[in-house]
């Protein structure tokens, strides 16, 4: 019971973890969408980019689920999307959606490091 204390930290990165998934999912199915409006002969291209776009929002979710096992690949899987997610958002044009996905990979990054011990320990 000794994770009892850092209970409300899990929620609340979990809980981001889903935020941000959901987020991506608005972001992919709004940018397929509008790729198809404008350039419907550009398939491939469309296939490719909803197929990373919604991949990252399967991988979001499903580390967010797996860091409740308090193991160390959930961790480690979670760190790595989190730090790929703030690197290519900070390398791509920058607007308003971009900003709320760095802030909320930060956030998330901050969380993820303050519960490390938790982690330390498990396989």
């Amino acid at each position: 019971m000794a994770n009892v204390k850092k209970a409300p930290l899990l929620r609340a990165t979990q809980a981001l973890f889903y935020l941000n998934a959901a987020i991506w999912v608005l972001f992919a199915t709004t940018t397929v969408i509008g790729m198809m409006a404008e350039s419907p002969a550009q398939t491939a291209t469309i296939a490719v980019l909803g197929a990373l776009m919604f991949g990252n929002a399967a991988a979001l979710l499903v580390v967010g689920l797996g860091l409740a096992s308090r193991k160390r690949w959930p961790y480690v899987m979670a760190l790595t999307i989190v730090a790929a997610n703030i690197l290519l958002t900070v390398t791509d044009q920058f607007g308003l959606p971009d900003l709320i996905i760095l802030v909320l990979d930060v956030v998330l990054l901050g969380l993820l490091v303050a519960d490390r011990r938790s982690y330390a320990k498990s396989g």
